[in-house]
């Protein structure tokens, strides 16, 4: 039976964290996202440790083996890091963590956040977007998680529409080097992703072609926000 979590939770990044580019399995990302909505943002501390138990991970994502799913995220996050979009032709490589311990007998996970990448995630008042854990605990696939960060982050900025070129979008879904044609970059990632947001989240979002002639060139990202959140509980 599905426990709904009474209270929502909110994990806060940098938008220089929404608009990089890394690689993530949906459970990896469920844990991250768990484990950074505990965060207080607007505090600096001089470590960051977050912790999440297999209780909260059943009441969040039910259905799933919570155990083997905690540990084997835990343990891959060790190995994963975010690129920062290019600026004047440079990229910058952060770790998202800097080591994690997992108990097996009380199924807990206490992750430290990588000392490089505690700046984007404590101390922000300026230019940062939240992500609510239950517009997003019912999706399968992180492309759909990563496209929701990116139109709560055009809210944030007050921008229902944007515009990427197709290379800007390949970077933050992390989809340079695979899906090399268009038609199969919107068969494969963008159409999933859509159909997760606008029928699991509380954003209905839109995705237009840009074309010079007959090349698509870019897409034209649209968002309007629904007041439906209550029905993701």
């Amino acid at each position: 039976m599905d426990t709904i979590p009474l209270k929502n939770q909110v994990a806060v990044h940098h938008n220089d964290i929404i608009e990089s580019s890394y690689m993530m399995t949906l459970n990896e990302k469920r844990l991250l996202l768990l484990g950074i909505s505990k965060i207080d943002s607007r505090k600096k501390l001089d470590k960051i440790t977050i912790t999440v138990t297999v209780e909260e991970w059943e009441e969040w994502f039910p259905g799933s083996n919570a155990y083997r799913d905690i540990k084997a995220a835990s343990e891959s996050l060790q190995t994963r890091y975010v690129r920062l979009h290019p600026k004047t032709n440079v990229t910058k490589k952060v770790n998202w963590v800097d080591y994690s311990v997992y108990n097996d007998g009380t199924g807990k996970v206490e992750i430290v956040i990588g000392r490089e990448m505690e700046k984007y995630l404590q101390n922000l008042w300026g230019d940062f977007t939240k992500i609510d854990l239950l517009a997003v605990r019912k999706m399968s696939s992180v492309y759909g998680v990563r496209l929701y960060e990116l139109a709560r982050k055009m809210l944030f900025r007050k921008r229902p529409e944007e515009v990427y070129s197709i290379d800007d979008f390949r970077f933050v879904m992390n989809c340079q080097d695979t899906y090399p044609e268009v038609k199969e970059l919107k068969r494969a990632v963008i159409k999933p992703a859509l159909k997760e947001i606008n029928n699991k989240s509380d954003l209905k979002v839109s995705i237009t072609d840009l074309k010079q002639g007959r090349k698509i060139t870019g897409f034209l990202l649209r968002i309007d926000q629904s007041d439906q959140l209550e029905m993701f509980r």
